[in-house]
């Protein structure tokens, strides 16, 4: 009987892994978007506070359309995954001392992500580049 359980338990544990993310595993996401004042300084930790979906989306867009409005155009389609990711590299780049390595498929939008956020934040992105050393 026991074994007879752990199998089951086992084979849900694999279903639930391979679902999607839904609105209920991203419905809190902790951003420096609404911790009160914000701070552009770059060495001292920025406060983190919690957000529902639809603040972190209205606010993605304004970070946008101020990025679109200062260094170039991006045309960016907001979708729920794009601004789980904006909050979590937010929430990464509040810490002072703090870089990020992002690491996948080419064109799905890593680069533009982090220059939109990190522009919100008063950083700069440095990109280093891969060689032969001669």
């Amino acid at each position: 009987m026991t074994k007879a359980m752990t199998g089951n338990n086992t084979q849900t544990n694999a279903n639930q892994q391979q679902q999607p993310m839904n609105q209920k595993e991203i419905a809190l996401r902790y951003a420096t978007w609404y911790a009160g004042q914000p701070q552009t300084a770059v060495y001292r930790r920025l406060s983190i506070g919690p957000s529902n979906p639809q603040m972190c989306t209205k606010q993605a867009q304004r970070s946008i359309e101020r990025y679109e409005s200062a260094v170039r155009d991006i045309n960016a389609v907001l979708f729920p995954e794009y601004v789980d990711y904006m909050s979590r590299i937010d929430r990464l780049l509040a810490w002072p001392g703090q870089g990020i390595l992002l690491v996948g498929k080419c064109g799905v939008g890593r680069r533009t992500l982090l220059q939109l956020v990190s522009h919100s934040h008063g950083m700069r992105v440095m990109t280093p580049t891969v060689g032969r050393c001669s």
